[in-house]
Protein backbone atom coordinates (compact mmCIF):
# COMPACT_ATOMS: atom_id res chain seq x y z
CA UNK A 1 0.00 0.00 0.00
CA UNK A 2 1.36 3.41 -1.01
CA UNK A 3 1.39 6.03 1.72
CA UNK A 4 -0.43 9.27 0.96
CA UNK A 5 1.59 12.29 -0.08
CA UNK A 6 2.32 14.99 2.48
CA UNK A 7 2.07 18.58 1.30
CA UNK A 8 3.99 21.20 3.25
CA UNK A 9 1.67 23.96 2.02
CA UNK A 10 -1.24 22.29 3.85
CA UNK A 11 0.45 22.57 7.26
CA UNK A 12 -1.70 24.79 9.50
CA UNK A 13 -4.17 25.49 6.67
CA UNK A 14 -7.83 25.64 7.73
CA UNK A 15 -8.80 23.14 5.01
CA UNK A 16 -6.04 20.59 5.67
CA UNK A 17 -8.42 18.10 7.30
CA UNK A 18 -10.68 18.10 4.24
CA UNK A 19 -7.85 18.19 1.71
CA UNK A 20 -6.24 15.17 3.37
CA UNK A 21 -9.51 13.23 2.97
CA UNK A 22 -9.52 14.05 -0.76
CA UNK A 23 -5.87 13.03 -1.04
CA UNK A 24 -6.43 9.75 0.86
CA UNK A 25 -9.34 8.82 -1.39
CA UNK A 26 -7.31 9.65 -4.55
CA UNK A 27 -9.84 12.34 -5.48
CA UNK A 28 -7.12 14.99 -5.52
CA UNK A 29 -3.41 14.55 -6.15
CA UNK A 30 -2.11 18.10 -5.77
CA UNK A 31 0.30 19.85 -8.09
CA UNK A 32 3.98 19.46 -8.87
CA UNK A 33 4.80 22.10 -6.26
CA UNK A 34 2.43 21.06 -3.46
CA UNK A 35 -1.30 21.03 -3.01
CA UNK A 36 -1.80 24.78 -3.59
CA UNK A 37 -4.70 25.33 -1.17
CA UNK A 38 -5.04 29.02 -2.07
CA UNK A 39 -5.02 28.50 -5.86
CA UNK A 40 -8.30 29.16 -7.63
Amino acid sequence: MKLPKKFADLNNHWGAKYANILIQENISVGTDNGWAPEKR
